[in-house]
């Protein structure tokens, strides 16, 4: 009979030292404290990348109504909404630039904190026809989506209604 040779193993050798997991939680505070401000800037890029995202997919959407429906659609701001920046997408029967409860077709808003969007000119509205072709007569329109720490995109929505975004240039935002 065979015995195992786990005798060569001293038990009381085994585990960690207090000075190694000290060592060991020291290290990983002092990583996290390097990491945690990159998480954070990611995170912020993100939210301003997905709200752009958001106003790209509202105009699209918009646009393909407009051509579907054969009726005047437009992407306005959501005058209810004052926490964060939202976009009614929906049809304007009555020809009043606002999109009403009756009319809506979608909302969409942004999240995350500190985020706006200015646009210039200064509009409250774009707006499709049954062509789909823009038919408010405002001429190309830029929206400058930013947070607070100055991170932005930029989305030219053209007189076609053609649709562009970019990273906004350094100090616009």
């Amino acid at each position: 009979m065979q015995t195992s040779d786990f005798s060569k193993f001293n038990t009381a050798t085994q585990g960690f030292t207090l000075l190694e997991l000290l060592f060991t939680v020291a290290l990983v505070a002092i990583l996290a404290t390097f990491a945690f401000p990159a998480y954070q800037s990611t995170v912020s890029n993100n939210q301003v990348s997905a709200c752009n995202n958001k106003l790209v997919a509202g105009v699209q959407l918009a646009k393909s109504e407009a051509i579907t429906q054969k009726e005047t659609v437009i992407v306005a701001a959501d005058p209810t909404n004052d926490q964060q920046p939202a976009f009614r997408v929906g049809t304007d029967t009555d020809g009043d630039n606002v999109v009403s409860d009756a009319e809506l077709l979608q909302l969409l808003y942004c999240e995350g904190e500190g985020i706006t969007i200015t646009p210039s000119p200064d509009v409250s509205f774009v707006g499709f026809g049954p062509t789909g072709f823009r038919n408010d007569g405002q001429g190309q329109i830029v929206f400058l989506t930013c947070n607070d720490v100055g991170i932005g995109r930029s989305l030219t929505v053209s007189t076609g209604g053609g649709v562009s975004t970019v990273i906004a240039a350094e100090g616009s935002c």
